[in-house]
Formats: structure tokens, sequence, C-alpha cells
């Protein structure tokens, strides 16, 4: 992968960190209720990503209480790493904890004051320390989620951040945020990115919206991709197909993804493939999988 190809097929049309003004024009995006408050001002990037004042009149009050059991199964992909790295969300930073099989507590990760705490109940091959190579590997399943309810979460983000031209060209966009089930229609993708950085650390969230550039657009490829930005990861979320794809499009094509080059934070000019996870949001039920990392120490204490 080239470090320009990205760049080259996709343009940046919304950047978080340009919002200087918070907006004046109230006007939800989900309902056409004349009879709504805008009393909460909305966050336009969730606080579960970590505090931040990017704010948005897009979304009324009762639209926001509406998202938030989404939101709650979103939050189960990134809590385990803001407590990691003590990165405070709407009132602090997080403490994550698991259960197991017979609902005790499994695994409980926080950190104050720049020491990390990890406690193991009795977690089978959860915490394995290597004394000779001061290293901790940590083995535990993620809280509880609804991948699909993730997926809209971040499909709802996404609709907040887009601009007015590109939001109204493509409001079919609402109809996949409404669907009761998942629906692969029009070779429709679920898939959730993750990337690492080992250096970096974005202390307050940033979102990223890019599109296709005009002069070359290919179908196979998605129009509209989301990046975003949460502590020592980079999410990259596929918007649905748009209608610009649609009129283009044919059944039987293979989606070709660009991946976003996430690793120009770490002066590097490549990737490995190894450190791309992939969440697969296409599941409406209640599930968790499994969660890897490694921490490096000076001593132990109990």
């Amino acid at each position: 992968m080239q470090l320009k190809q990205f760049f080259d097929i996709y343009e940046l049309i919304y950047n978080s960190d340009e919002q200087v003004n918070f907006p004046t024009l109230k006007s939800c995006r989900f309902c056409d209720s004349k009879n709504t408050t805008f009393k909460q001002h909305a966050h336009l990037i969730p606080e579960l990503f970590g505090k931040n004042r990017t704010k948005t009149f897009h979304e009324c009050d009762s639209c926001n209480s509406k998202s938030s059991l989404w939101e709650t199964s979103l939050s189960a992909i990134v809590l385990h790493d803001l407590a990691l790295l003590n990165l405070s969300t709407k009132h602090r930073s997080p403490i994550f904890r698991n259960k197991r099989t017979d609902g005790k507590t499994g695994i409980t990760i926080s950190s104050r004051s720049g020491t990390v705490n990890i406690f193991s109940n009795d977690l089978p091959g959860g915490v394995t320390i290597d004394k000779g190579k001061k290293t901790i590997d940590v083995k535990f399943d993620s809280a509880k989620l609804n991948p699909f309810h993730a997926y809209k979460a971040l499909l709802k983000i996404a609709l907040l951040a887009l601009p007015d031209k590109d939001f109204q060209e493509n409001i079919h966009f609402l109809q996949v945020l409404q669907e009761l089930d998942v629906n692969g229609s029009f070779g429709q993708t679920y898939r959730l990115y993750r990337m690492p950085l080992y250096k970096k650390v974005f202390e307050v969230p940033k979102l990223l919206i890019y599109r296709q550039k005009p002069d070359d657009f290919n179908f196979k490829k998605p129009d509209y991709i989301m990046v975003l930005y949460v502590g020592r990861r980079i999410f990259q979320f596929l918007l649905p197909i748009s209608m610009r794809a649609i009129a283009t499009y044919e059944p039987e094509s293979t989606l070709e993804m660009e991946l976003f080059p996430y690793f120009v934070y770490e002066n590097r000019t490549s990737f490995r493939p190894a450190e791309i996870n992939f969440f697969s949001l296409d599941l409406n039920e209640t599930t968790s999988f499994i969660e890897e990392f490694s921490l490096s120490f000076k001593e132990i204490t109990n």
C-alpha cells in the first residue's frame, strides 16, 4: 500500500478539529417533530469515546435519548482502552469490569496517577506475567454488546457529521438507521476496522469524514468513510452505499477496501496486517469478543 494511495482516492469533507463555533441552526436530522427541544446540547462525538466539545444541533433531545441503548453497545469496544490510558469520559476515567459465566467479576482494569491496575478473579489464562521479560499479557472477554446496535451508533455519528449537501443526496442512509434487523441489500457491509498506535495518544477524540473524489469514482470502493481517533486506536467505519454508487452498482461485484494510513503517526511507511482488527457488526443479538493486550513494567506491587 502506497502512502498516498488513500488520499489520491478520497477527499476530506469533515474534520471535528475545524468546528470552532457551536452551531446555531436547530434542525434534527432524525425526526420531523416541530415541538422538540435542543436543551441537552448533544455531542456529535459521544463522550463514551472521551471528553470533547464537538456539539451538534442536528439531533434533538428526544432522538438523543433514544440512541443511548446503541451507544451502550458501542462503548464495549473502547471501554477497556480508555480505562488503561486513564482517559476521561463524561464524568471521569472509566473502570472496566467484565463478568465470568457464574456472574462474578472476572477482570478489572483501571488506571490512576500513572499506575495501571489489573485484577483477575481466578480467570484461567486471563493474566500471564513474565518476570524475565517484564511483560504482562492480558486476555479477556469484552463487555457485552449488540454489534448491530454498535453499528447504528456509529452510523448516527456519521450522519450528524455529513455536510448538508451529502446528507440530502443520501437521505436513504436514514432508512438503514431505522432498520430493525441486519439488511445486506446493495452489498452493504457492517465492518469496523481498528488500527493501533504505539506512540501517539489522542487524549481528545477526533472525527474525520472522507468521500471519494468525483473525477475517478469507483462504485466498488466505499464512497464515504468515517475515521475516528480514540486514545491509541484509529477506527475506520464504512457508511452505507451512496446514491451515486447505487446508480452503477453490479450485484456480483466485490468490495475493494482502502485502509486509512494510520501508521504515519508512528513515523512508519507501511503497516503490518496482523495489527489490524475488524469487528463484524452484522449480528443483532447480545455477544462479546476476545480482547488481548500486552504491557511492560518496571515492578509489580501486590
